[in-house]
């Protein structure tokens, strides 16, 4: 009998240690992010831009919107430069990385220019024509790759016979599909004001390959004049992502709570101004007074001018000023002499914030408030009137707002821009370089 407890205590610790082992290997959740087309597949031709550089743009900015508020999200693209994937190993990629999710991002077009609006597809049987001509344009791009005859088994995506197979699919993921796809349908309504084309079906190649919750996007028409400059404009791009972005942390929510995951610390993610605790961070609040109080001798020769000299002389209230667009290391926001001239044309509407000199190897947090793979000028009115810094990443002049090495500070200073950049995330940097 007492071999026989010392075998079934064994046991248990072994289950017990298997469970622990198998959680923590099953802790992040992974995202797969596909943008459509690239390399010699142009996609759908627009009148001054491609589809391709559409659908990546907005992936990228997808992407880096989520690492950047979901720790526990692994995200992985099929794609992050211009180059061509065979539809089986965009699948492929999401099934080797066993991923939780997968998301197809394209951009429509119609031999017409009238249509306009995004839509959204999972896994089925198309049931009416215009469905059928999507999955056959986007099916279309096998022409490309090598071999396709074999690859694909026969199937010719101009054949409208070749789609019947689609009719006896049943996978298993077509509910949490649709429940994504309505989920980026409401975000496109309601966040970024486009058309709702509504949540359909259709049978994509891409999607029939994978083995988790799969959509497929279409962000607009590009062969429609006025939804082409929307899907140009930096900002069009950014309200895309944000949509996306939004409609993942719902479905990441909804998953957390149905599996037991953490599920609240991403409610956190998803707003995390309404969570910082701003009050240790408002008792310094007193102490801006000083400087004004300072000069206060000197402000009666000059009652405006005076008030704003002192300010330079402060790292704490520094103005920053967008830098060089060109410039590949931020470290030049806290060149100084350049910053103080401009403090003069400082209207009430364009805020400042505090800017920081930092230690060698010290983290330095910013707040990311916009990229573009153009530069801008720093009175754009993409920047509402606020003084921003910028850096050049991966091809992209992302922009920043605030510089300090105090955590709490960063985030006192994010919850004070929150209705103007509810998207905004806070960025890090060690010697001038961008760090995850």
């Amino acid at each position: 009998m007492e071999h026989y407890f010392k075998y079934l205590t064994a046991i248990c610790i072994f289950t017990f240690c298997s469970f622990v082992s198998f959680a923590r290997e099953s802790e992040d959740f992974v995202l797969v992010i596909d943008p459509g087309h690239g390399g010699k597949d142009y996609g759908a031709p627009g009148s001054k831009s491609r589809e391709k550089n559409i659908n990546l743009d907005v992936a990228l900015l997808f992407g880096e919107l989520v690492s950047a508020k979901h720790p526990d999200v692994r995200v992985i693209f099929t794609r992050k430069t211009d180059k061509s994937v065979d539809l089986n190993e965009r699948a492929n990629i999401a099934n080797r990385a066993k991923a939780d999710l997968f998301i197809s991002i394209h951009t429509n077009a119609s031999v017409s220019r009238t249509p306009s609006g995004a839509e959204t597809f999972s896994l089925g049987l198309a049931k009416t024509e215009e469905n059928l001509e999507v999955a056959k344009r986007e099916n279309s791009v096998i022409f490309y790759e090598d071999d396709y005859q074999q690859k694909y088994e026969g199937f010719d995506p101009r054949s409208s016979e070749s789609y019947i197979m689609f009719e006896f699919i049943q996978n298993k993921y077509m509910e949490h599909s649709a429940s994504f796809a309505s989920m980026i349908q409401n975000e496109f309504k309601n966040s970024s004001k486009r058309t709702d084309r509504g949540v359909k079906q259709a049978g994509f190649l891409v999607l029939r390959r994978t083995s988790m919750p799969s959509v497929l996007v279409e962000l607009g028409f590009i062969s429609n004049l006025a939804e082409e400059e929307f899907l140009n404009n930096p900002m069009g791009k950014q309200s895309l992502a944000n949509s996306l972005y939004n409609a993942f942390t719902r479905y990441k929510a909804e998953h957390d709570r149905k599996t037991g995951g953490d599920y609240y610390s991403q409610l956190q993610l998803q707003k995390p101004e309404t969570t910082t605790p701003t009050p240790v961070a408002a008792k310094p609040e007193p102490k801006k007074p000083e400087p004004k109080a300072k000069p206060e001798p000197k402000a009666k020769p000059e009652p405006k001018s005076e008030p704003k000299k002192p300010e330079p002389k402060s790292a704490s209230q520094r103005v920053i000023l967008a830098p060089d667009p060109m410039a590949t290391e931020p470290t030049q926001e806290t060149v100084p002499p350049r910053a103080a001239a401009p403090t003069q044309t400082v209207t009430p509407t364009q805020a400042a914030a505090p800017a920081t000199t930092a230690k060698k190897g010290e983290i330095v947090y910013k707040i990311q408030i916009f990229a573009s793979h153009t530069p801008l000028p720093p009175d754009s009115p993409h920047f509402k009137g606020y003084k921003i810094s910028s850096y050049v990443e991966d091809g992209w002049y992302k922009y920043t707002y605030g510089s300090t090495t105090n955590i709490n500070e960063i985030d006192r200073i994010k919850a004070q821009i929150k209705n103007d950049f509810p998207e905004a995330f806070t960025v890090k940097f060690i010697d001038g370089r961008r760090i995850k």
